[in-house]
């Protein structure tokens, strides 16, 4: 599949969009309407080689953000274990032979050194599973491509030179869980797109990329409900409105576009 195309799947009915979820999350591939590449690739380039650069670090920074603090806690949990005691960042810090302050950028979801993940394998026999969630699927895809998303919109900003912008390159908004899913099947829609659907088939999409949504949400919740899970999948239900799906496109649909015209890997959610 070239960059910027749907694959087949895409082209199915609305009701279609549960039932593929349900054979395979793994067949769901980002993607967006060809019909805007033209456009997405001139605003690309307009944004200068320095933006597929920094969108690359950002996709990195997404993954980094959601492995980091679960490796750390996976790994002081997996040593914990073993010794019987308690240990602080400090005598983890010692122990991998970094920075305190080092443990604490890993913790937030900063870069760390090869030579400190590799010291902290030895730590634990080499069993990656030590480090709990850092390796799963799909949570280091929806971070990598949330964050992408966050920073294409950014860029996008500033180069329209919108008041109030901050110029920190990490200072911006990332879409939330539930904006991310109702992209997702969004952009996997391509009939939304299509300027002689009728009212009756957008309501009919919105709908149904509502319960794709909601459905993918409390799927990876395993079965665990909280406040949060609540308020995502309140905003989910919103979607089934065509004027909420319209501004969600309004607000995201550009960055989503960039970000994936311009990803690093063949990303599947």
């Amino acid at each position: 599949m070239t960059h910027g195309s749907t694959d087949s799947a895409s082209d199915r009915s609305p009701t279609d969009v549960g039932s593929r979820q349900r054979s395979s999350r793994r067949l769901v591939r980002p993607s967006y309407p060809a019909v805007f590449q033209p456009a997405i690739r001139g605003l690309s380039r307009s944004l200068g080689a320095s933006f597929v650069r920094d969108l690359r670090k950002a996709y990195r920074q997404g993954v980094q953000r959601v492995c980091g603090p679960t490796m750390i806690a996976g790994l002081k949990d997996a040593i914990e274990r073993r010794a019987g005691a308690s240990i602080s960042d400090k005598d983890l810090a010692k122990l991998l032979v970094l920075d305190p302050s080092s443990i604490s950028r890993w913790q937030d979801g900063g870069s760390t050194s090869l030579a400190a993940v590799l010291t902290a394998l030895t730590e634990v026999d080499g069993q990656w599973s030590a480090f709990g969630r850092l390796v799963t699927w799909p949570d280091r895809s929806i971070a990598a491509l949330t964050e992408a998303v966050g920073f294409s919109r950014h860029r996008l900003q500033r180069h329209r030179k919108e008041e109030t912008i901050s110029r920190n390159s990490r200072d911006y908004e990332l879409p939330t869980r539930s904006e991310f899913e109702g992209l997702l099947w969004l952009f996997l829609n391509p009939e939304w797109f299509d300027p002689e659907s009728t009212i009756e088939c957008r309501d009919q999409l919105a709908l149904a990329i509502s319960k794709s949504a909601a459905k993918r949400i409390r799927s990876d919740s395993g079965g665990a409900e909280d406040q949060g899970l609540r308020a995502e999948l309140d905003r989910c239900e919103r979607f089934a409105n065509v004027s909420d799906l319209q501004r969600l496109q309004a607000r995201w649909g550009e960055a989503w576009m960039i970000a994936i015209e311009k990803r690093g890997y063949n990303w599947r959610v």
